[in-house]
């Protein structure tokens, strides 16, 4: 089985390069992600693979008639609001940027739908897949777990669809880890400081607010470098 897939994945090597292209184009950030969408559920459907909405923007399909287990794919499919640059004949011309591998990411977990579908009979269990846009704002899975992603099925394990770079590894090759790995969440705050104004030639009647800032983003950093286990 593991072998059969594999080599599948090797034959469609030419389209997931396409539907990579293809999604680096449209490069859409947050939850405006219609195009991106779009593509996704035309692609779906090609493959005869029912899918819903999912909260804003987002897209879920099912895969397996075994429900014993379940395992949760999920790929991030928005972009940074970023000018490409590349000169790519494929670059993104809205003056957004696929600059963090989202469209690898959404075209690889298109590819693992088409191939799962394909031998959807021989699984031992299900397969939920998991379309996700404003993932850079830090918003978009909440949304969904809010919209019901969870809420049909009991997810047994979940895995996220990940590039690497600037690791010297094969085409092909897989890093999984036991266990969770990347943030388990992220949330924003704010800090204020304030300062206090005097004479140059009597700077110690007041207080340097820059100066406070730069040494409280040193030590914040110093917490998650030194303090914190990596």
């Amino acid at each position: 089985m593991f072998r059969k897939i594999l080599n599948s994945a090797y034959k469609n090597e030419t389209k997931i390069k396409d539907y990579r292209k293809q999604i680096h184009q449209y490069a859409e950030t947050g939850f405006n992600t219609d195009k991106t969408v779009n593509f996704i559920e035309k692609t779906l459907k090609s493959f005869n693979i029912d899918f819903k909405k999912c909260g804003t923007n987002g897209i879920i399909a099912t895969i397996g008639k075994n429900k014993k287990a379940t395992v949760l794919l999920r790929a991030d499919m928005d972009a940074l609001p970023l000018k490409e640059e590349s000169g790519l004949p494929y670059s993104a011309q809205n003056g957004n940027c696929h600059a963090c591998g989202h469209d690898l990411h959404t075209a690889m977990l298109i590819s693992a739908a088409k191939i799962l579908k394909e031998n959807e009979n021989a699984l031992n269990g299900t397969v939920k897949l998991m379309f996700q846009p404003s993932e850079e704002t830090l918003e978009g899975c909440k949304n969904m777990i809010e919209n019901g992603l969870l809420d049909d099925i009991q997810i047994n394990a979940a895995i996220m669809i990940h590039v690497i770079t600037g690791v010297n590894l094969k085409t092909g090759t897989v890093i999984v880890s036991s266990g969770g790995v990347s943030a388990p969440s992220a949330d924003f705050f704010e800090i204020n400081i304030t300062g206090k104004s005097s004479h140059g030639s009597s700077p110690h009647k007041g207080i340097d607010a820059l100066c406070t800032a730069a040494h409280t983003v040193i030590n914040l950093q110093n917490i998650q470098t030194r303090e914190l286990p990596s």
